[in-house]
């Protein structure tokens, strides 16, 4: 997973591995820094609120890894959206603690997505879903599975009945039916102004990190 790749200076983590179970105050992981091709350290974060370290492998890569640090201090800072703590968006200046955070953050989210994506299209089989795009859904479980009322004679108007009649009176602003496995004409029988998310969707309740004091 690429973390920077710049003229003089490029840095990778790989070997990542993410600990949900352990991830309370802050996301539990460890990882390996590349610099410039080179293995040079070890990072990882305990998941229980404590800042991110990262410890170096061999003493003849401390210059490169200062590179690294002095690197990432030129970089925009963190922008952290609803911070827990403050409620508010958050910019934290850039370090070589934060670049990794941030990437970790990044790679935190993308998993996630993939789960409730994955989650969303079994769902979908034989529900019809609604909510948010990539942020949360509900379900309404039918008798039947999608594709066989597609099938069968007055299917289509007993998912049209369901939307219009089961679902209209659910769904809150911002929401839709997020099947993909409608035809359109049936996805859009409901029109709602779309709102930005106010950030309590189970993708984005999760460990935020802390900055060491």
């Amino acid at each position: 997973m690429a973390l920077a790749n710049e003229a003089k200076m490029k840095m990778e983590l790989k070997n990542i591995r993410i600990v949900k179970e352990l991830s309370e105050e802050t996301i539990a992981f460890s990882a390996t820094l590349y610099v410039n091709n080179k293995k040079i350290a070890v990072a990882m974060n305990r998941g229980n609120g404590s800042c991110t370290t990262y410890t170096l492998l061999k003493k003849e890569d401390a210059e490169l890894l200062r590179e690294a640090e002095n690197h990432c201090k030129t970089l925009p800072p963190y922008k952290l959206k609803n911070y827990p703590s403050m409620g508010i968006d958050t910019d934290f200046p850039m370090d070589l603690e934060t670049f990794i955070e941030e990437q970790i953050d990044q790679q935190w989210r993308k998993t996630e997505l993939k789960k409730f994506n994955r989650k969303l299209l079994k769902d979908q089989k034989d529900s019809i879903v609604f909510g948010i795009k990539n942020k949360s859904y509900r379900r309404l479980q039918l008798t039947k599975s999608i594709e066989e009322l597609l099938h069968i004679k007055n299917g289509i108007k007993l998912i049209e009945f369901k939307i219009l009649h089961g679902i209209s009176k659910y769904l809150k602003e911002g929401e839709s039916i997020l099947n993909t496995n409608l035809p359109k004409e049936v996805v859009e029988l409901i029109r709602r102004p779309k709102v930005p998310s106010q950030g309590n969707s189970d993708i984005e309740n999760r460990p935020r990190f802390r900055k060491a004091k």
